[in-house]
């Protein structure tokens, strides 16, 4: 009995262990910096978090959660980084503004969805760099 419960507890420690190396694992300060860019030029505030949460699921977009757990942002472990933003999904958000030149920071970035919102601004050209981006709903 004792061998099954100091193998339950092993089990669970390493459980533990590989969801907190997930949840620290830092993407970097580039695609960071572009993800809060993207929030401040879009009236972030004013999003419409919860029906945006219903959709895409995650957490809120602040300091107290990573960026990969934020509503509409997947991220993957790359070969050229160790962290990065593959998909940005945020459909029927509530954005409004433009898109910022920065969005071209997140260079592996495959989805891009902001579709359903009131941008007022043309597709940037630097979205044109994202030579991953696959799909695009503007």
């Amino acid at each position: 009995m004792t061998d099954w419960i100091f193998a339950l507890s092993l089990f669970l420690g390493g459980l533990l262990l590989s969801t907190a190396s997930i949840t620290e694992q830092a993407l970097p300060s580039t695609e960071l910096d572009a993800l809060k860019t993207l929030y401040s030029s879009t009236n972030g505030p004013e999003w419409k978090i919860k029906e945006c949460v219903k959709l895409h699921g995650g957490s809120p977009w602040d300091q107290e959660s990573a960026a990969c757990f934020w509503v509409g942002v997947k991220c993957a472990t790359s070969s050229r980084s160790s962290m990065a933003v593959v998909e940005l999904n945020l459909s029927s958000c509530g954005l409004n503004g433009r898109v910022p030149a920065e969005i071209h920071q997140l260079t592996q970035l495959t989805l891009f969805d902001v579709g359903h919102n009131s941008l007022n601004s043309s597709i940037p050209n630097e979205l044109y760099q994202l030579t991953d981006l696959k799909q695009l709903d503007f």
